[in-house]
């Protein structure tokens, strides 16, 4: 028997997540929450302890949903027929994940609509005289992309995610990560050395056979984009 390597089980951790968010509405439900949460706290300057009870939350509601997924995949494999214990077994799961939800959700108003932040944003202005955090923002574009790129991948119905696929994700990255060295205040040198590097990392994709310009310039534009809503739009 082949041993397993750690990239093997990367990859079958990542077919595990696809398959999750390919055929469970509610994941996909959780990582569109995700995302405006993360674009929220960026918005509403939250401290760093904040950001990591936020992290915390968010990983609690994801594992809660994947666990409930195996579970129910679990029983299906053994019984194909309504079995009283079968239910049970689902129902515990579901409340498992009741809990982590309300869990996330008590920890999100309690962040977000705190009293003096509500004063801020109903006063107008006063919210963005603490700029926010540089760290933060790069973090929360990123995880962002991530999202937007793996979502568009599974829906579109091409390729996987390691591979090919409607949008580029390695277009995507470089472009972030571009974008984010102009923003980090780079000089032009800096920024320029960064832009062609993201350009021949496009261009790489093309020759190769593994997107098209089009797939390309999608996984660029779209990660151009959300970069400059955190750092401009919301920062």
């Amino acid at each position: 028997m082949k041993s397993r390597t750690l990239l093997d089980s990367f990859r079958f951790a990542l077919d595990g997540m696809v398959h999750v968010i390919r055929t469970h509405r509610h994941m996909r439900y959780h990582l569109v929450i995700t995302m405006a949460v993360l674009a929220l706290s960026v918005l509403l300057r939250v401290t760093k302890v904040e950001v990591i009870a936020l992290t915390i939350v968010i990983g609690l509601v994801l594992l809660a949903e994947l666990f409930n997924s195996a579970i129910e995949v679990t029983v299906d494999l053994i019984t194909d027929s309504y079995h009283p214990l079968a239910k049970v077994a689902k129902d515990v799961a579901g409340a498992a994940m009741l809990v982590a939800t309300l869990t996330a959700a008590t920890v999100g108003a309690l962040i977000f609509f705190d009293r003096a932040r509500v004063r801020q944003l109903v006063a107008g202005g006063g919210l963005y005289q603490r700029p926010a955090n540089i760290l933060h923002v790069l973090l929360a574009a990123a995880v962002l992309i991530m999202i937007l790129v793996v979502v568009t991948k599974i829906r579109g119905g091409k390729g996987s995610v390691m591979r090919g696929g409607v949008v580029s994700a390695h277009a995507a990255l470089a472009a972030f990560l571009a974008t984010a060295v102009y923003y980090a205040g780079g000089n032009v040198v800096t920024v320029g050395a960064a832009a062609v590097l993201a350009l021949l990392v496009c261009q790489s994709r093309v020759e190769a056979g593994i997107h098209t310009p089009r797939e390309v310039i999608l996984g660029a534009v779209s990660a151009v984009a959300v970069s400059v809503f955190m750092f401009q739009v919301l920062s």
